[in-house]
């Protein structure tokens, strides 16, 4: 198994089956369904790397649930439309990709991202990260070699792929703070875009994070509460 592979498999309770790839689709069943790759004949080579890398990764990971053969779309908000009963998650970044799924029931939504572990640039840190975000991120120390605004920006990208399907409302950076506990491994992130519906109920998500040498990775589960 992979750095990353073990990396994501942290993030998730048992029941969500997690999977990683190259950006060049690695592993079987990479080639796409013909209904998949009518939704690319215009893309670039970059845009075709990404997306094979990860329906394939994304088949893979559908037959842990005994689901085979399934041509993954995607809706009207360009939000893979999963089979009938199935939640899940795809993350691409340079030379990586990344999938989570489960069976929907306990687990309404998740919510999984991948980035490259180098810093953010300043403008970026500024236009990403809220103040608080910053002032709490001072005074924690960072995972050796991991920069805290990249950790952050993933930590939001994580919650808004949980939360977007259950809302469908566009969110922005500053709309949702992250804070990140002693561990750094552990999260929180929490509407506060007042006018932003909750999902499900839920304006708070909590979420997990891990890194290798080069990676970064953010994952965030939102499950039903029990009555």
């Amino acid at each position: 198994m992979s750095e990353a592979a073990r990396a994501i498999r942290t993030l998730f309770p048992a029941p969500i089956v997690t999977l990683t790839a190259t950006e060049s689709g690695e592993g079987e069943g990479a080639a796409l369904h013909p209904e998949e790759a009518a939704c690319i004949v215009r893309a670039g080579a970059k845009r075709r790397r990404e997306f094979t890398a990860g329906r394939s990764t994304a088949r893979r990971a559908l037959a842990q649930l005994g689901i085979e053969g399934f041509a993954l779309l995607a809706d009207a908000d360009r939000v893979p439309s999963w089979p009938e009963g199935v939640v899940g998650s795809i993350s691409h970044c340079a030379g990586c990709c990344a999938v989570a799924v489960a069976k929907r029931g306990r687990i309404l939504s998740l919510g999984l991202d991948v980035e490259r572990a180098g810093p953010l640039e300043d403008e970026l840190r500024a236009r990403i990260c809220t103040p608080r975000e910053l002032e709490r991120a001072r005074a924690l120390t960072p995972p050796e070699g991991i920069d805290w605004g990249k950790l952050v920006f993933s930590a939001k990208e994580s919650a808004y792929k949980c939360y977007f399907p259950l809302a469908r409302t566009l969110l922005g950076f500053q709309d949702m703070e992250i804070e990140f506990s002693a561990d750094p491994a552990r999260f929180s992130a929490r509407l506060l875009r007042e006018n932003a519906p909750a999902a499900a109920g839920a304006r708070r998500f909590e979420g997990r994070a891990a890194w290798t040498r080069d990676l970064v990775f953010a994952g965030v589960v939102l499950e039903a509460q029990p009555r």
